[in-house]
């Protein structure tokens, strides 16, 4: 048993063994047959890629393809591994790798089963099987059998399914091709190198006159070109069609793919491409007509009120209608339609109805755009619609205004004040009335006195105010307007509100109607004494803060925005100003109340006007307009009353014993106005160096700004920019967009401080403007430096050029604000040495009279005085001519600092000719000729004083002119001119206006001078015409000389020095001449920016396009 059980084991070894040779030939035949069968395809493939292989030819070769791998399978697979193998074929092959075992193992496996009967020799048989598993126990039978071939065959297996796999994953389509035409080959496939082609768009429609842009891809054989062939519209012959070849363009990025547009396709047409002999299939392009707007009409049903009648606007889209109006549009389209909407602004879309027209009904609210969209049966849309305007024409608030007397005016308690009022609107009145209040007293309604015209659109009527039969004392402020309503009953009612005026009640008494009567020259220099002009001033200032007030009350703009915010914050500062003003003159007169020389009551009225002032301040400050107004007119009047009781002691202490008293405290209130002066100039000064420092600051932020950009862009060329340097610039741009930011504030800030008056409101807008610009300029720094910290070079260098932009035009405001400060000091010296001329002018004219009287009738005590006061304007023209000369050295000064040369070189020329002409030495000899009644000396000197005074100007004049280079600034600079002569001729209005009520002697006076002032307006006209050289000058020639004949006064039989032009006919003028400056100057920046963005790049393609495009808007 122990021999059997030994034998089994030693041949399961050997089972082990056969079972491992019968896999390794499985193996290795397997491989065989798949590195023949790859290679008989590869072998078919090639035969068939370069001579393509007819269908029968393929089948043959499919069938012994099949036949040949049958045959290998059979005699590497089949055959060899149902071949028999004994147990004695596997000890041989151990035995013939193991010699050692001396045929142990063939015995033990040859004689092992045998059955034995005989001991002895069952004995040796187990003994021989023992032997050959001790000697075989250390032989791994497995290791016997050969499997270098099979590993050889199987990795040429692999290779074979690794290059079938990269054929199939490089030529996809090619492979697929191949094994369709070997393996399915009584079907018809073309052969790979076939040509073939792909047409887009193949069976097209389009619209008339649409491009159609061709391709075609094309696979198989490579292909140099390719030929589309269509037909085409014969010119000659309208009804006579040709084909036309034509090469197609090759693509640049894209083989074998070629591409041609046939443009303005205008019929229908058919096209085939041809390319290797192999054409395409025949294609046909079906043409229809765009859907359009063949004609279109719009009918208006306006608000009854208007009274208008329903009227059709034919052959025009756009509307322009009343608020409220019902329009219907009516359009004629092209072709049949099947839908039709329109779109008003962003809103919806709503369905048009469709009959025989197409219509839509729509109420007009507002203003905006509208479009139809239409698509017709054949599927089309009017791929661009027109956009038609919506102008909603608001209906305008009635204007009314106070005609008589238009001004302020004072009376006494026992007069009659006579007001008329004129209002119009465009479709109709309701209701005019007259509200007045006294002082801050509810507002009561003036019954009306005659009705002097009315019509459903024009209503002028009169009142009175009775003022003996009104509870009012002198000192007592009567506040008063118009307001008129219009009978819009759909939107509105509109109301519209004249200005405010007032009616100051002056005292009425013996004692004072008989100063007034008698206009002795001491008692009428009160009238223009520094104590009253200040106090004047400062009730006129209080006057134009309540009109700025009632315009915010009245105002038709949104209360909220940021614009009306800034008004009003304006005008609350115009109060603390006034106020502080106030509070100094009654520091100056509470000096004298000390010595008992003033009435306490005046320093009580103006300290209660103090405390009102502040009150109306603070709810200014808190954009309250309505509420501030009656702390307003209650300051108003208790300053009036404080003037009252000003002028009365004044004209007590000059006929009593204080005249010293008096003169004093004239010199005072003279130095205090004076002092006023000082700081508005200060104040001024101060922001120019302020604009100054920004305008450097903001220069050396646009250098920084360009070297980061240059870095920016020449990391972004870089293929692996520094790391490091982006950080460290990113940190250096977020650092310029904080320095950017802070002068953004800065610019903010110098904006709000703005005073008042056109120049002032021009340069607020210029800082806002500024502000606005750094603020954006600091959020694309801001971007820039983001952009750098994620490593995107490129972004941050196209968010730094934006901000380069944006602190250009910073730049060019400020430059702007600076410009004009220095403009407005040359046009304050060119008035201040306009009005010396006038004035040396006067003295001149008024020593040759007192020349002339002292020949004729000698000297007398009257001539004499005359000649001591000229003496003493002399003097004060004199000390005139010193501050001139130092206000020309400063500006030269400045000028220098901004490298205006040739203006610089003007100013400097004026102040030279001063010095040369030894002008101060020449007012000195004439001061001290009339002194000594010298009056022919004095006269030659006041002469030759006059020739150099008028040469300077000459040269200020010039430089002005110099100081605009470009037409723009030519413009602007005149602009500036105008609105100064206009409130030069508005203040000189409303002074005459209020002269009424002045003695005689005093009147006169005021007279002569205002009269000199616009005498020396109209010269100023006449020099600027002249010398205007904008680039459309004789556009305005008409308007200059308009101007001209209506500051000219009409003719009068005898000596008239104090004759004066038709001012609202002169405002007229200059506001038409500014208009059409205006309007000139507004074509001007829209060339700028329209050039500024045609600069931007464009292809080279589009440019002539570009260019047409905004020609077309520029015109």
């Amino acid at each position: 048993m122990l021999h059997r059980e030994n034998l089994n084991a030693l041949k399961s070894q050997i089972l082990d063994t056969r079972r491992l040779w019968k896999q390794t030939i499985f193996w290795t035949g397997l491989a065989i047959v798949v590195v023949f069968s790859v290679g008989l395809l590869f072998s078919g493939a090639l035969i068939d890629l370069f001579l393509p292989l007819p269908s029968m030819i393929r089948i043959l070769l499919l069938a012994g393809i099949i036949g040949f791998v049958g045959f290998l399978c059979f005699k590497y697979i089949i055959k060899r591994h149902f071949a028999p193998i004994t147990p004695h074929d596997i000890a041989l092959k151990v035995e013939e790798c193991h010699p050692e075992l001396e045929d142990r193992l063939v015995s033990a496996i040859q004689f092992g089963d045998r059955s034995i009967d005989d001991p002895m020799q069952a004995h040796m048989v187990n003994r021989l099987v023992t032997d050959a598993i001790a000697e075989s126990k250390s032989i791994d039978f497995k290791a016997t059998v050969d499997k270098s071939q099979r590993n050889k065959r199987v990795a040429a297996a692999f290779l074979a399914f690794l290059i079938c796999g990269l054929t199939v994953i490089t030529f996809p389509n090619q492979t697929e091709t191949a094994l369709r035409r070997i393996f399915v080959p009584w079907k018809k496939t073309d052969p790979i190198l076939t040509t073939k082609l792909v047409v887009k768009p193949g069976e097209a429609r389009i619209l008339r006159g649409q491009s159609l842009p061709i391709e075609v891809k094309i696979t198989g054989r490579k292909a140099d070109q390719a030929t589309i062939i269509y037909t085409k519209l014969d010119f000659n012959q309208t009804d006579v069609l040709i084909e036309k070849k034509i090469k197609m363009v090759p693509f640049e990025n894209q083989k074998n793919h070629f591409g041609y547009e046939v443009f303005n396709v205008d019929h229908e047409m058919k096209y085939y491409i041809v390319v290797n002999e192999t054409e395409s299939e025949h294609f046909t392009v079906k043409v229809f007509d765009v859907p359009k707007v063949k004609d279109i009409e719009i009918s208006y049903s306006f608000p009854a009120y208007t009274k208008i009648k329903p009227m059709i606007q034919r052959d025009n889209g756009d509307i322009r209608a009343i608020v409220g109006t019902e329009a219907t549009v009516r359009i004629m389209p092209n072709k049949p339609i099947q839908t039709a909407t329109l779109q008003i602004g962003d809103g919806e879309r709503q369905p048009m109805q469709i009959d025989e027209l197409i219509t839509y009904q729509a109420k007009i609210l507002e203003n905006g755009k509208y479009t139809v969209d239409l698509l017709c049966i054949d599927g089309f849309k009017n791929q661009v619609p027109i956009e038609y305007e919506i102008n909603a024409v608001p209906d305008k608030k009635p204007e009314v205004a106070i005609t008589d007397p238009s001004r302020d005016v004072k009376a006494t308690k026992l007069e009659e004040v006579s007001v008329t009022i004129e209002a119009t609107d465009d479709f109709g009145l309701a209701e005019l009335v007259l509200t007045y209040s006294i002082g801050s007293s509810g507002n009561q309604q003036l019954p009306v006195e005659t009705s002097l015209t009315k019509t459903d659109k024009n209503i002028s009527r009169s009142y009175i105010f009775y003022l003996e039969e009104m509870d009012i004392e002198p000192g007592d402020v009567i506040s008063y307007f118009a307001e008129a309503t219009d009978n819009n009953t759909l939107t509105g009612p509109g109301k519209g509100t004249s200005q405010i005026y007032f009616i100051e009640i002056k005292p009425f008494n013996e004692r004072y109607e008989e100063i007034e009567s008698q206009g002795e020259p001491q008692n009428s220099q009160n009238q223009d004494s520094p104590a009253a002009q200040l106090m004047a001033k400062l009730a006129g200032e209080q006057k134009q803060i309540i009109r700025e007030t009632w315009k915010h009350i009245n105002s038709q703009t949104d209360k909220t925005n940021d614009e009306y915010t800034s008004e009003v914050k304006k005008t609350a500062k115009k109060q603390e100003k006034l106020k502080g003003q106030v509070q100094r003159t009654v520091d100056e007169i509470g000096t004298f109340m000390q010595e008992g020389s003033v009435d306490p009551e005046i320093l009580m009225l103006l300290e209660q006007a103090i405390d009102k002032m502040g009150e109306a301040a603070d709810t200014l400050g808190r954009i309250e307009p309505k509420p501030a107004l009656p702390a307003e007119q209650d300051a108003l009047e208790l300053v009036v009353k404080a003037i009252m009781k000003l002028q009365k002691v004044l004209t007590q202490m000059q006929n009593g014993e204080n005249q010293q008293m008096a003169e004093d405290l004239e010199v005072e209130l003279e130095d205090l106005d004076n002092q006023f002066a000082e700081d508005q100039k200060q104040l001024e000064q101060e922001m120019r160096e302020q604009t100054q420092e920004l305008l450097e600051q903001a220069r050396e932020t646009l250098e920084q700004q360009k070297n980061l950009n240059q870095q920016s862009q020449q990391m972004g060329r870089e293929n692996q920019p520094s790391r490091r340097q982006m950080q460290q610039n990113s940190q250096e741009q977020q650092q310029l967009a904080q320095q950017t930011q802070q002068m953004a504030q800065q610019a903010q800030q110098m904006s709000n401080q703005q005073s008042e008056g056109p120049q002032s409101n021009r340069n607020q807008q210029r800082l806002e403007q500024a502000a606005q610009s750094m603020r954006g300029a600091s959020e694309s720094q801001q971007k820039s430096a983001d952009s750098l910290k994620q490593q995107q070079p490129q972004v941050s260098t196209a968010k730094g050029a934006k901000a380069t932009e944006q602190l250009e035009e910073a730049i060019n405001q400020l430059e702007k604000v600076a410009s004009q400060f220095t403009d407005e000091a040359l046009a304050d010296v060119t008035e201040k040495i306009n009005q010396m001329i006038n004035q040396q002018s006067q003295v001149r004219s008024q020593t040759t009279e007192v020349k002339e009287e002292m020949e004729q009738n000698g000297s007398t005590s009257e001539n004499r005085q005359q000649t001591a006061d000229l003496s003493k304007q002399q003097r004060n023209l004199q000390k005139n001519l010193q501050g001139l000369q130092q206000n020309l050295t400063d500006l030269q000064e400045e000028l220098n600092r901004q490298g205006d040369s040739k203006a610089e070189r003007d100013v400097a020329n004026a102040n030279r000719r001063l010095i040369e002409d030894q002008t101060e030495r020449d007012m000195s000899n004439a001061e001290r000729a009339l002194r000594w009644r010298n009056l022919e000396y004095a006269e030659r000197n006041q002469q030759e004083i006059l020739e150099s005074l008028e040469q300077t100007r000459d040269h200020l004049l010039q430089a002005r002119l110099n100081m605009a280079q470009t037409e723009e600034e030519r413009l602007e600079a005149m602009l500036s001119q105008l609105e100064r002569w206009e409130n030069q001729v508005e203040d000189t209005q409303r002074e005459l206006e209020a002269m009424d009520q002045q003695p005689d002697q005093a009147k006169q006076k005021r007279q002569e001078q205002l009269s000199e002032q616009q005498k020396q307006i109209r010269e100023n006209v006449k020099q600027k015409s002249a010398t205007r050289n904008t680039a459309t000058d004789g556009e305005y020639e008409e308007l200059w000389l308009g101007l001209l004949k209506s500051l000219t006064p009409p003719s009068r039989n005898g000596r008239d020095t104090t004759a004066f032009p038709d001012f609202n006919l002169a405002l007229t003028n200059i506001n038409k001449l500014k208009q059409a400056l205006e309007n000139r100057l507004v074509e001007i920046q829209q060339d700028k920016q329209l050039a500024k963005v045609a600069k931007e790049d464009v292809p080279p393609e589009y440019r002539s396009a570009v260019n047409q495009y905004y020609e077309s808007l520029a015109q």
